[in-house]
């Protein structure tokens, strides 16, 4: 711990406190301490599987934006995101889900769509960032 004592003539006691514990906080190499919280985006992942049934639905009825190796759900239509939403309300695919993993492939966004193109059973692995800790 970091004390800071203000001499005569010198900044309030309360900001050399509010110093000390900003520099408390701080390593030595400037990096936050390793007993502070972490200020890690908490998140979920779950897996769904689609399947595209001939003379059915075989688009997944998604626009997605190419995001750092996976691909992030903007919006969501008509298709078997929409009917897989139906049969689980209890595990919907929102907008801002990020696909993850489409059939054991990963890390390469244009992979991704490729199995979603060309697959007709994708088992996908989604990624959802929670903003607050889920309400009781």
């Amino acid at each position: 711990q970091v004390r800071v004592n203000p001499t005569p003539g010198s900044a309030s006691s309360k900001e050399a406190a509010m110093s000390a514990k900003s520099e408390a906080s701080l390593e030595p190499n400037g990096s936050p301490d390793s007993s502070s919280p972490k200020q890690e985006a908490e998140f979920i992942e779950f897996d769904i599987c689609l399947v595209k049934v001939e003379g059915g639905q075989v688009k997944i009825g998604a626009d997605v934006a190419r995001k750092d190796g996976c691909l992030k759900i903007r919006n969501i239509h008509d298709g078997l995101i929409s009917d897989w939403n139906a049969a689980h309300p209890d595990q919907v695919v929102l907008k801002k889900d990020l696909i993850i993993d489409v059939n054991g492939v990963n890390g390469d966004q244009n992979m991704l769509l490729y199995q979603i193109t060309n697959d007709t059973v994708l088992n996908l692995k989604l990624r959802r960032y929670t903003d607050s800790p889920a309400s009781p």
